[in-house]
C-alpha cells in the first residue's frame, strides 16, 4: 500500500550516514519513523504475519484530531514528505562527491529513470466507466423521478451497509449522468439516523436482505408487501434496474411480489423495469404503525406508550417529518403531547407554516398545506421553543419485562449488527451509557435511585479474548448484587465465541434467549438480577435492529414534544 521504492530507500540510508552529525536530520528521521511506526496499524505485521508488536496507531485514534484518521494508511503523506526530504539530502550528498558536471547530469538522469522504472506500472488497470444502455434509455425518458438501482448499498469512512461491492459507486458515477435521486450512495461522516432511515425502513430492510442472499422472516416479507407500493410512490420512484450479476438468481422473483413491476428492456446484463403505482392520498398513522417509518427525518426517538396509545418523542427541540408530494392542496393534522407550555413553529420546505402555543397536554394541531412544487417528498420541520429534562417525564410505564420490578428511570436498548446498523446503545434518562463496542455492552443500574452503577462490554467475538471475555462476563453478571437493573446491546458480533458460563448467567437476569450460532445476530434486553428466566424484557433478530423500551423512549438529555397521530389527506379525497 506504501511503496516508496529501493532507490529512495538507498539514498535515505546515504543522508543518515552523511549527515550523521546534524541533528535537525534525525529530528526528521525520528518524525518519519514515527509515521510509519502509525501507518502500521495497530499490531506490526511482517511478511503478513503478526508479530504481536503493539503499533501506535490505536492510541493515536484516542486522541483529539488524530482520531479523525481512520485508516493508518493515511500517514503515508507525512512518510513520504520526510523520506523525500531525506532522499533528496541523500542526493546531495553523492552530487557533492561528484567532480565534473558531466557526472553530476548523468547521476541525476540516471536517478530519475531509476525512481521513475520503480515506479511504473503495467498494465495500468483500467476501469469501465462508459454508460449502460439502461440508463441512456432512462435519460431518452427526460422524466423527473427518481431510480431504484439494485443492488443498493450505503458507505461511509467506517462502514458499508446494503451491497458491499464497488458496483454502488458505479451507480453513483452513473448519476452524474441522468441526474435521478437514488437511494444508495457514499458519505464520508453522517449521522446515524441517515443510514437507519434506509436499513429500519420495513420495506428497504427486507429488500438489503435479499439481495445479499439473507432469508427474510415471512411476516417480515408479507409486511413489506403491503407497502411496497405506497413506498415507490412516496419517493416517486417510477424505474428499477437491476445488475443480475450482483444478485442472487431468485431475486427479481421476490422482486416482483414486493413491487407491482412490468418489464421493459434486458440488456448488458441489466434488467429494467416500470413501477406502476397509484398516487397516496391520504395517511392515518400512529407510532405503532410500521408504515410512519418512511415518513420520519431526523430528531425522533422510540416508540412507547402514552395511555391506550403510542408516542414518539421529538428528543431534539427540532424534529422533522417527510410527508407526500401533491400538485393539490392537502390537510396535515397532528396530535401532539407536551408535559408543559410549549411553543412550536411549523415550516414546511424551507417556509414558516404556522406557529403554535401549546398548554400541557394532548393537542390535535390542522395545518392546510399548498401544493408542492415538484413530485418528490416534502419536509416538515417542527421547531420547539421549550425542551424537558429527559428524567422528569414519566408518561409511559416502567414495569421490566414480566419482573414485576418498575425501573426508577427511563431505559432504551438498541442493538444492531455489522448488517443492520453496528450500534449497542442503552439510553438512561436520555444519556447513552453504552461503551458501544463490538459484543455484549452491559449497564448495571441501581433499582432504588437509578443511579449508573457501571458501564462495560465484552468482546466475546473475537477468538483472541471471547474465551476470556465470556467467562469475565459471567463473573461480572454474578458479582451485582440481588435487585440490580442490567441492560445489554450487542453490537456487531457476539455469538462466535460466547459460552455456556455467560448464556448462564444471562439467565439469572432472566434473559432467555441464546445467540450462539447466529454470528451477527441483535440482542437487546432489560433485566433484573434473580429474576427467572423469559422474564426479562429481552428479543433478538438477524433481520433489524432490536429495540426495547423501558418507559419513555427517549434518546436524548432533552425531549421538546410528543408525536402521537399523524393525518394527512389530499383535500377533496375520499
Amino acid at each position: 500500500h506504501i511503496y516508496p521504492g529501493y532507490v529512495v530507500l538507498l539514498l535515505a540510508l546515504i543522508a543518515l550516514w552523511s549527515f550523521r552529525k546534524r541533528w535537525r536530520m534525525w529530528v526528521v528521521a525520528a518524525l518519519t519513523g514515527f509515521f510509519l511506526w502509525a501507518a502500521m496499524g495497530p499490531e506490526i505485521r511482517i511478511n503478513g504475519y503478526g508479530t504481536g508488536i503493539p503499533g501506535i496507531f490505536t492510541l493515536l485514534t484516542n486522541i483529539p484530531f488524530f482520531q479523525a484518521n481512520r485508516y493508518p494508511s493515511r500517514y503515508s503523506v507525512m512518510i513520504l514528505l520526510g523520506l523525500g526530504l531525506l532522499a533528496a539530502l541523500g542526493a546531495y550528498a553523492i552530487l557533492n562527491r561528484l567532480r565534473t558536471t558531466t557526472r553530476k547530469t548523468s547521476f541525476m538522469v540516471a536517478l530519475a529513470i531509476l525512481m521513475l522504472f520503480e515506479h511504473l506500472s503495467i498494465p495500468l488497470p483500467l476501469s469501465d466507466l462508459r454508460l449502460p444502455a439502461a440508463y441512456k434509455r432512462i435519460m431518452q425518458e427526460n422524466r423527473h423521478d427518481a431510480l431504484l438501482d439494485l443492488p443498493v448499498g450505503w458507505r461511509n469512512g467506517f462502514n458499508v451497509f446494503g451491497k458491499s461491492d464497488v458496483i454502488i459507486m458505479y451507480e453513483q458515477w452513473w448519476q452524474t449522468y441522468h441526474e435521478k435521486p437514488i437511494l444508495g450512495g457514499n458519505t464520508s461522516r453522517n449521522p446515524e439516523q441517515k443510514f437507519q432511515y434506509f436499513l429500519e425502513n420495513p420495506v428497504i430492510g427486507v429488500l438489503i436482505a435479499l439481495q445479499d442472499g439473507r432469508p427474510v422472516p415471512v411476516n417480515d416479507f408479507e409486511k413489506a408487501q403491503t407497502l411496497g407500493a405506497d413506498l415507490l410512490a412516496f419517493l416517486n420512484i417510477h424505474t428499477v434496474l437491476v445488475h443480475r450479476d450482483k444478485v442472487p438468481p431468485d431475486f427479481e422473483q421476490a422482486l416482483h411480489q414486493l413491487f407491482p413491476l412490468q418489464p421493459v428492456s434486458v440488456e448488458e446484463g441489466i434488467a429494467q423495469y416500470e413501477a406502476v403505482w397509484s398516487p397516496i392520498s391520504s395517511l392515518d398513522l400512529t407510532p405503532a404503525d410500521a408504515a410512519l417509518r418512511s415518513f420520519l427525518n431526523a430528531g425522533w426517538g422510540a416508540p412507547s406508550s402514552f395511555e391506550q396509545t403510542t408516542a414518539l418523542w421529538a428528543v431534539y427541540p427540532q424534529a422533522s417529518l417527510m410527508l407526500p408530494a401533491t400538485k393539490q392542496p392537502a390537510t396535515l393534522s397532528l396530535t401532539l403531547y407536551t408535559p408543559d407550555t410549549q411553543s412550536i413553529q411549523l415550516e414546511l420546505d424551507g417556509r414558516s407554516l404556522a406557529t403554535h402555543a401549546l398548554a400541557p397536554g394532548v393537542h390535535i394541531i390542522a395545518l392546510p398545506l399548498p401544493p408542492a412544487r415538484n413530485d418528490f417528498p416534502r419536509h416538515l420541520s417542527i421547531r420547539a421553543v421549550r425542551s424537558f429534562p429527559a428524567a422528569g417525564i414519566r408518561v409511559a410505564p416502567r414495569i421490566i419485562g414480566q419482573t414485576g420490578m418498575i425501573s426508577p428511570v427511563n431505559i432504551v436498548v438498541r442493538s444492531a449488527g455489522k448488517d443492520t446498523g453496528d450500534f449497542g446503545h442503552m439510553y438512561i434518562d436520555g444519556e447513552d451509557a453504552s461503551l458501544n463496542q463490538r459484543g455484549y455492552n452491559l449497564v448495571a443500574i441501581d433499582p432504588d435511585s437509578g443511579e449508573l452503577l457501571t458501564t462495560t462490554n465484552f468482546d466475546t467475538h473475537d477468538p483472541r479474548q471471547a474465551p476470556m471475555a465470556s467467562t469475565a462476563m459471567a463473573a461480572w453478571i454474578r458479582a451485582l448484587p440481588q435487585g440490580t437493573i442490567v441492560a445489554g446491546a450487542v453490537r456487531d458480533a457476539a455469538a462466535l465465541n460466547l459460552n455456556e458460563d455467560a448464556i448462564s448467567a444471562l439467565q439469572t437476569l432472566g434473559v432467555s434467549e441464546d445467540i450462539r450460532g447466529n454470528l451477527r445476530r441483535a440482542h437487546g434486553f432489560v433485566g433484573v438480577k434473580g429474576a427467572p428466566p423469559g422474564t426479562a424484557a429481552s428479543t433478538t433478530s438477524d433481520l433489524w435492529p432490536v429495540t426495547i423500551v423501558i418507559g419513555d423512549g427517549i434518546t436524548a438529555l432533552r425531549p421538546a414534544f410528543a408525536l402521537l397521530r399523524l393525518e394527512w389527506r389530499i383535500n377533496n379525497s375520499p
